[in-house]
């Protein structure tokens, strides 16, 4: 499997998790920053995602005190998914791209994607 093909169906199957996770009124935001979180992964590079995780993290950070509690979970829900990509492709290309990746329920989902065994062509 390529790159590309993986990364399309993480991303998919995450924006379908998202939708059902998240499918109170009170979730707006967390629904919204998700589905961007994960559409903002498409078609990146290993290097790409990572700037863009730190990105989103600082984002986060500067939200943490604002009264806006909308925004802090927007941009939770956007770094958390950025992370659950890097997660799943740490697996796939045997190299974690954060250092507290991967976790147990990223390689489940990469298993789950790849089949075991198999694994990523950069």
């Amino acid at each position: 499997m390529d790159l590309k093909s993986f990364l399309d169906r993480i991303i998919d199957d995450g924006i379908i998790a998202a939708t059902a996770d998240y499918n109170d009124a009170k979730d707006k935001s967390r629904l919204s920053g998700s589905i961007k979180g994960f559409e903002a992964c498409r078609d990146k590079t290993t290097d790409q995602l990572i700037a863009a995780w730190r990105e989103a993290n600082e984002s986060l950070r500067s939200k943490m005190d604002a009264d806006n509690l909308d925004d802090y979970w927007y941009w939770n829900c956007y770094q958390m998914e950025i992370e659950w990509v890097l997660n799943c492709l740490s697996v796939a290309i045997n190299k974690p791209l954060l250092g507290h990746l991967p976790t147990a329920r990223g390689v489940m989902k990469a298993a789950e994607v790849l089949g075991v065994g198999t694994g990523v062509s950069e």
